[in-house]
């Protein structure tokens, strides 16, 4: 066979040194072991030393588990822009962060101490989380820089460190000095799995199948029939929950002023004539879920009905008309069933009526005294208990399954319950500071990428509650309030506030449950509290723990970056917890 001629040698062709293959993968390690070895990242900065600042604070991702895409997408994205700047000449250091305290942590290491049969001081627990945090941080530190991104990767900000949990005591103590923190007995979502409080921030919607269930309450009232126009027959008025667990909590049934009620006369399935009442433009829907025929009697506005009475259907107390704005003719009956210890509009129409605040459930979801025919039960088991009851008492009209959006813990996906419980806020409509007016008076000097992100943020901040910041767990940052050992009385002060935020300075939380009460207040009789700080205010003070004591030049951010989902979390916290302590965004 003939030799076929090499002529390579022959033709002028651009030479490179560039390999034909890129094998990123296996050349990738090397250039960023290049990197690190000639202090890449150092350099750059001492090199923009003297340029124009620009800072951009890491919103720091969970320290639980590996990276994800998201986590990929977020990092790269600062990644070119803090790239971008450098070249630009500015000062634009990198500083990544973690957040490290809170449930999942502490849930897995007492998960896993369970199951051992192992049983640890609150000290040892505190060291096992951190322990758990700082393997994740590590883990994922590591895939950050396989990625190729330039970062202080030797000095990242740990929510979990000394010198943050302090600062994050003082930006409390600023808080509270300023007259924006206060104590508060609320409902407030409630993780019953977990024993603790969450903030709106934790909170997302699931769809899920609810029991669906139309409930009469008997008007035995004289004053209240005649009313009615009912003197003498059995009158009811007609309630629909989704929560049969929160009826033995039922202290009223709210109307709304504006709307039309009606009194109508039915056969029920004795053959026995009963009245019923129930917002009158709801009477079609009503006879399509219920299979009842109605004819109307009479027709009252709910104003007029203020203040009448009906009897619990199997508890022996008065269940009061009340009126309420929040009360909609979009389902149910137009009356609805009120229990202001398990929701927030119930409580805030209790209040202004004066209805007691029943609340017999205990941390762990189940049923206290203060029911004790079911006494120890889960509240969702004692869901078709309770329907069974009313079933055999002749006050269920109607039972079905419901599916409809709920609210479930973020972290855990646990459904929540409501619960009255005494806790911490920072109040954004408090007169001494008007956080909620400020802020939103502050839109205007914020831009928003895209721009419609303007309208999503400033309507979360418009319908936000008053911010819950505590929570019953161990692992995080102690909430430096003392309580008198006899009469149970908080002690707030900013001086102690300080004095405790210098002892986590110098050993971190667990110095804090070291130390003596006596030592850090000046006087004995009190005791540590036992409440944490809410992690969204761990990472939303990120501004005054990292901007303004870091390698930044300003504590004033350029940017923030993150998803969409950050509107209703660190966007939100962070913009809050500045205009606490600082008054600006």
């Amino acid at each position: 066979m003939q030799n076929i001629p090499d002529y390579k040698s022959t033709i002028r062709l651009p030479q490179t040194d560039f390999p034909m293959k890129g094998d990123l993968a296996l050349k990738e390690p090397g250039i960023i072991e290049s990197w690190n070895k000639n202090n890449i990242y150092q350099k750059i900065q001492v090199q923009n030393a003297q340029g124009p600042a620009f800072t951009m604070p890491d919103g720091p991702p969970y320290a639980n588990g590996s990276i994800h895409i998201g986590h990929a997408l977020n990092k790269s994205l600062k990644d070119f822009i803090i790239k971008y700047k450098s070249m630009k000449g500015f000062s634009a250091p990198f500083i990544p962060g973690w957040d490290c305290h809170g449930l999942p942590i502490e849930h897995k290491v007492m998960k896993e101490l369970t199951e051992k049969k192992i049983v640890k001081t609150d000290q040892e627990i505190l060291s096992l989380c951190r322990e758990e945090a700082q393997k994740w941080v590590n883990h994922q530190c590591e895939q950050f820089k396989r990625l190729g991104i330039l970062a202080d990767w030797e000095n990242p900000y740990l929510t979990m460190n000394k010198d943050y949990e302090a600062e994050e005591i003082r930006e409390f103590a600023r808080a509270y000095k300023k007259g924006v923190i206060y104590q508060g007995v609320k409902p407030v979502y409630w993780n019953w799995t977990l024993k603790t409080a969450l903030a709106d921030a934790e909170v997302e919607y699931h769809d899920i199948k609810s029991p669906s269930i139309y409930v009469k309450f008997e008007v035995t009232d004289v004053k209240t029939l005649k009313k009615l126009g009912t003197p003498s027959g059995k009158t009811y008025f007609v309630i629909w929950t989704t929560t049969p667990w929160t009826l033995p909590a039922n202290v009223g049934i709210c109307l709304h002023p504006e709307l039309e009620y009606s009194v109508f006369n039915h056969v029920n399935s004795d053959g026995a004539k009963e009245s019923l009442v129930i917002a009158d433009q709801l009477k079609d829907s009503f006879e399509k879920e219920t299979g009842l025929t109605l004819h109307k009697l009479s027709t009252h506005s709910g104003q007029s009905l203020e203040l009448c009475e009906a009897i619990h259907p199997f508890l022996d107390r008065k269940s009061i008309v009340v009126l309420g704005d929040h009360v909609t003719a979009d389902a149910g009956t137009g009356c609805v069933h009120t229990a202001p210890g398990h929701g927030v509009d119930d409580f805030r129409v209790g209040q202004k009526y004066n209805l007691p605040v029943l609340n017999p459930v205990s941390d762990s979801g189940q049923y206290t005294d203060e029911f004790p025919e079911m006494q120890g039960m889960n509240i969702f088991k004692a869901n078709p208990v309770i329907i069974e009851k009313l079933r055999n008492s002749g006050h269920l009209i109607k039972f079905s399954e419901f599916v409809h959006s709920y609210p479930h813990c973020w972290r855990s996906k646990t459904p929540l319950i409501f619960r009255t419980t005494a806790q911490w806020f920072i109040g954004i409509d408090l007169e001494k500071s008007e956080i909620r007016k400020n802020t939103l008076n502050e839109m205007d000097n914020v831009q928003f990428f895209p721009s419609w992100g303007k309208a999503r943020f400033q309507a979360m901040i418009e319908n936000r509650p008053d911010w819950c910041l505590s929570r019953q767990r161990i692992w995080g940052v102690p909430i430096p309030i003392f309580y008198h050992i006899e009469s149970g009385e908080p002690l707030a002060d900013y001086d102690v506030m300080m004095k405790a935020a210098e002892v986590v300075e110098k050993g971190g939380i667990e110095a804090f449950y070291k130390t003596s009460p006596e030592e850090m207040i000046g006087k004995p009789g009190y005791k540590h509290g036992r409440d944490i700080l809410d992690v969204w205010f761990d990472s939303g003070v990120c501004h005054a723990a990292v901007q303004a004591k870091r390698a930044y030049k300003s504590a004033i951010a350029d940017i923030y970056i993150e998803g969409s989902d950050q509107h209703r979390g660190w966007f939100n916290t962070s913009m809050l917890s500045s205009m606490a302590t600082t008054g600006k965004p």
